[in-house]
C-alpha cells in the first residue's frame, strides 16, 4: 500500500514503478492529470485512486487498458 494523497503532485516519479508488487496506490487530491504508460509494468495493482485529479475519461480508458485488472477510482 502507497498512499500519496494530498501532495500537489503533478508527476508520478518513475521510482514508484518500480514497486510491481504494490496492490494498492492512493493518488487522490493531488494536480495530475495523465500518468505514464511505464505503470503498465504493475500488473498486481488492485486499486488505483485518482480521485481528486483532473483525467479525462480517454486518459483514463487508458490506463484501463493498461492495468485490466486494476479497479480505478475517479
Amino acid at each position: 500500500m502507497l498512499i500519496l494523497d494530498d501532495n500537489k503532485l503533478t508527476d508520478l516519479n518513475k521510482r514508484v514503478f518500480k514497486l510491481k508488487n504494490l496492490r494498492y496506490l492512493s493518488l487522490r487530491n493531488n494536480q495530475l492529470s495523465s500518468i505514464s504508460k511505464n505503470i503498465s509494468v504493475m500488473q498486481n495493482l488492485e486499486i488505483l485512486d485518482l480521485r481528486g485529479n483532473t483525467f479525462k475519461e480517454f486518459d483514463l480508458a487508458v490506463l484501463k487498458a493498461l492495468l485490466p485488472k486494476c479497479r480505478i477510482l475517479n
